[in-house]
């Protein structure tokens, strides 16, 4: 196939020359650094789209639920899935792959990595990033490395993958997830998130 038709410290040494955040976004390496950080920020629960639903040629407008969250997947070229792998990815090489969020997250995170043709890992160079700016870096040559953000401000709307090939002289390199995590609110959170946007929405009828 030529195309596939304790915690804000710990955090922050992934800042410097591999990353460029924004002051109210803190970017994490380990998933359990992430989640607990989450946890603490009152967004306990975390759910996860292993993307194990889909198969083959995908058309852009893809849509899923995280948690109750809604995302929505594009890319130039259109998406690829492998169903027994659970990758998730472009269809055309060398282009974002990109989810944008029904609702603002305040915490994301995924095992974001490039593959060639046939779904084998590609050692890459990543780039993931946000839609305020932030972006992280990374030589990845593993499924399973992890990048995680958490909003200390605005509320993510979405994020988007890009990867270049880190060897020279290699086939095409696709951008791929394999699992996508959500940090999603506690109840009492969520219930005062309702009440605030009751306010919200009587102050402009107003």
């Amino acid at each position: 196939m030529g195309s596939k038709g304790m915690f804000a410290l710990a955090a922050s040494v992934v800042f410097g020359a591999a990353s460029m955040a924004s002051a109210s976004v803190v970017v994490f390496t380990q998933y359990d650094v992430w989640a607990a950080f989450s946890d603490d920020m009152g967004n306990p629960f975390i759910a996860s789209e292993d993307f194990a639903g889909y198969n083959g040629f995908i058309a852009n407008g893809e849509t899923g639920d995280i948690g109750g969250i809604s995302w929505t997947a594009s890319a130039v070229g259109g998406l690829y899935a492998d169903a027994a792998l659970t990758y998730f990815s472009t269809n055309a090489a060398g282009v974002e792959l990109v989810f944008t969020f029904g609702e603002g997250v305040m915490g994301v995170g995924g095992n974001f990595f490039g593959t060639f043709a046939d779904f084998s890992v590609a050692p890459s160079i990543v780039e993931v990033s946000l839609n305020d700016g932030t972006s992280y870096f990374a030589s990845i040559s593993a499924a399973d490395q992890f990048v995680g953000f958490y909003s200390l401000g605005a509320a993510i709307t979405g994020i988007a993958v890009d990867v270049e090939d880190a060897l020279l002289g290699e086939p095409p390199v696709f951008s791929t997830v394999d699992n996508l995590y959500i940090a999603i609110p506690s109840p009492a959170s969520m219930a005062l998130l309702g009440v605030a946007g009751l306010v919200a929405r009587r102050r402009r009828r107003n």
